[in-house]
């Protein structure tokens, strides 16, 4: 057990190591992704409410069909305000850190604790009594703290990549208007 907690403990100082470049390379996406995922929001949003006023606006309105686009519409904002939020790096880098800082806070409390029961029944008449319990609980809770985190950090990579492919995509669409655009003057002449 013992030898398993000082890995643990190696590994969540490595994530840690590892994921603070991680977090700042990643942050220069977030100031151009969040401009152009807000724009794309907005406009997925504004066909949604086109559809539910269309929808509305008939002499024969289908119940069913109101109900179903305003869901869609419930759907479009709670998904543009997940990417708001997933693009947001104060936030990202309290949500990633934090729960790492819990985890190492537990592991400190859990080997304090073991080192204080050691202490304790090894001086008293009592001799010492195995009761790790505690020190199992706060390794146990350190390990879901990391895993949260670790989840966290997948949702963040994963929607900054989404969002630096769309940049990508918009600046290739970009460069192929400016060379259409020179090819097609010349083509007149």
């Amino acid at each position: 057990m013992h030898d398993f907690v000082e890995i643990y403990i190696k590994l969540v100082i490595a994530i840690i190591s590892f994921i603070a470049p991680l977090i700042v390379a990643l942050l220069s996406v977030f100031s151009q992704g969040v401009g152009l995922m807000r724009k794309k929001g907005e406009v997925k949003l504004g066909n949604v409410r086109m559809l539910l006023h269309i929808e509305t606006k008939g002499e024969n309105m289908d119940p069913k069909k109101v109900k179903k686009a305003a869901k869609a519409l419930s759907k479009t904002e709670s998904e543009i305000e997940d990417t708001r939020n997933l693009l947001n790096p104060k936030r990202q880098i309290f949500r990633v850190f934090g729960p790492l800082l819990g985890s190492i806070i537990l592991i400190m409390i859990g080997k304090l604790y073991e080192s204080c029961m050691n202490s304790y029944y090894m001086n008293s008449e009592y001799g010492y009594q195995n009761n790790r319990t505690a020190y199992i609980v706060c390794i146990i809770l350190s390990s879901l703290l990391a895993g949260w985190s670790m989840y966290v950090l997948r949702q963040v990579a994963w929607k900054v990549i989404e969002t630096k492919d769309e940049i990508n995509r918009r600046e290739e669409e970009k460069e192929l208007e400016k060379a259409r655009g020179k090819i097609l003057p010349q083509e007149n002449n």
